[in-house]
């Protein structure tokens, strides 16, 4: 048998594993657990962004009650001072009473920073503990749809074993470099990663190949196609 043969022979075995991939796909009891999974998944991942803006927003509010506290106290040292003795005084009031007008503004204003920040606070906290919950759920439903899909896959188990024995076999009739282009664009979902040359065009995606192209076909048996990179074969 020729290696091109082999090749040919080790895809239509391949493609009785894949029609059985495919329909453990599409079962609903795989659909549950990829869901469940891709949930838990991204729930970690919020969790851990809800901490963080969490940390962030404790930081700032911290930083905003030290300055509210400050500024507080240095307007509490304004409403101490006898004003009436400074009108009597060559100074006047305007300095002090323009300095504690500025103080009382800076503090509305830092009082309703604080006021945003605890508000946001709230948002987060409940938005994490409604995420804390749903999860909490979820692991359980994940528990049980992946053991689930676990008794659909082992009805299946033996059939599979029975074909990847096969192709197992078939290997060491393809030469190893062959082989290994073959796999790797069977896991990047290429299929069927072998066609046809269909006259002077690829049998998959139609596209015109150059004579040289032709000319190294002819000489190597198979060759890749530039524009879909399956493996094109002479029939």
């Amino acid at each position: 048998m020729s290696n091109l043969q082999a090749l040919i022979g080790y895809q239509a075995t391949d493609k009785t594993l894949l029609d059985i991939e495919k329909a453990l796909a599409a079962t609903e009891e795989r659909k549950k657990y990829m869901q469940a999974r891709k949930f838990m998944k991204n729930a970690q991942a919020m969790l851990e962004t809800y901490e963080n803006k969490a940390v962030a927003l404790t930081g700032e509010l911290s930083r905003l009650e030290e300055q509210y506290n400050g500024v507080a106290a240095e307007l509490k040292e304004f409403s101490e001072i006898d004003f009436q003795e400074l009108e009597n005084s060559e100074g006047g009031t305007a300095f002090f009473k323009k300095n504690a007008l500025a103080l009382a503004d800076t503090l509305r204003s830092l009082k309703r920073d604080l006021a945003s920040v605890r508000e946001k606070m709230e948002a987060v906290t409940k938005d994490y503990l409604d995420l804390k919950k749903k999860t909490l759920v979820m692991q359980k439903q994940f528990k049980e749809y992946k053991e689930k899909y676990a008794l659909v896959e082992q009805g299946k188990a033996a059939e599979v074993q029975e074909i990847r024995s096969r192709l197992a076999g078939m290997e060491k009739d393809i030469p190893a470099d062959v082989l290994e282009r073959y796999k790797t664009r069977r896991k990047e979902g290429l299929w069927p990663v072998l066609v046809p040359l269909k006259g002077d065009r690829c049998g998959f995606c139609s596209m015109e190949l150059p004579r040289a192209a032709i000319s190294k076909l002819n000489e190597k048996g198979a060759i890749e196609c530039e524009n879909c990179h399956r493996l094109i074969y002479k029939e």
